[in-house]
């Protein structure tokens, strides 16, 4: 398994809830993102949306990571059961 180095800030399973029904299909599951500054808006993809580098990586280890992605695997499990 290769190291997860793509770290996303907000789990992919909160991002789902707020994707846009109107995304063509080929563009995947996307999420409107909004810049302050500027005030527009862009469609991104959730895979792609508040990911950083290493975000919760520890001296090379991925541990922390591998045990979140497992907690919001759980998670999202459960959400989609109701």
């Amino acid at each position: 398994m290769s190291d997860p180095k793509n770290q996303h800030t907000i789990p992919k399973c909160y991002l789902r809830q707020f994707a846009d029904p109107n995304t063509p299909s080929n563009f995947g599951l996307c999420v409107w993102i909004f810049e302050r500054k500027n005030k527009t808006g862009k469609r991104q993809n959730v895979r792609s949306v508040l990911t950083e580098t290493d975000v919760y990586t520890f001296k090379g280890d991925y541990r922390i990571e591998r045990s979140l992605a497992q907690l919001e695997n759980e998670y999202a499990a459960i959400f989609d059961k109701r």
